[in-house]
C-alpha cells in the first residue's frame, strides 16, 4: 500500500464517505494526489473527499460539493451511531444523513 492510498483511506474515515467511496475511487483519488491532477466529477463524495486530501475537483453537469459531514442515524429509534448497519437497540436500519 503506497502512501497516496492511506491517505486516501484516512482522509474517506475523516469525512465519513468510507461506506461510499469504491475501490476505484480510491485509486482515482490517489493518481490525483500523486499526480497533482484536477478531478472533474459529480460524485459529493469523491468530491468531499478530495476536499480533504487538497485535490482540485471540477463538478461537470452539478453544483459543487460544499464540506460534507456524515452521521449514521437508526431509521426506528432515532438514535445516533459512528456507522452504517443494523441498530443494536431496536434492530432497524441505520442510515447516513448530513450533520
Amino acid at each position: 500500500v503506497c502512501s497516496s492510498d492511506l491517505n486516501v483511506t484516512i482522509a474517506a474515515k475523516k469525512t465519513r464517505d468510507t461506506c461510499v467511496i469504491s475501490e476505484t475511487d480510491c485509486d482515482l483519488l490517489a493518481l490525483a494526489l500523486d499526480l497533482n491532477a484536477v478531478l472533474y466529477t459529480d460524485d459529493f463524495a469523491i468530491q468531499n473527499v478530495a476536499g480533504v486530501l487538497g485535490v482540485r475537483t471540477i463538478p461537470i453537469n452539478q453544483r459543487k460539493a460544499k464540506r460534507i459531514h456524515w452521521k449514521y442515524r437508526c431509521s426506528g429509534c432515532g438514535r445516533y451511531f459512528d456507522h452504517d448497519g443494523e441498530c443494536l437497540i431496536c434492530g432497524s436500519i441505520i442510515k447516513r444523513k448530513l450533520k
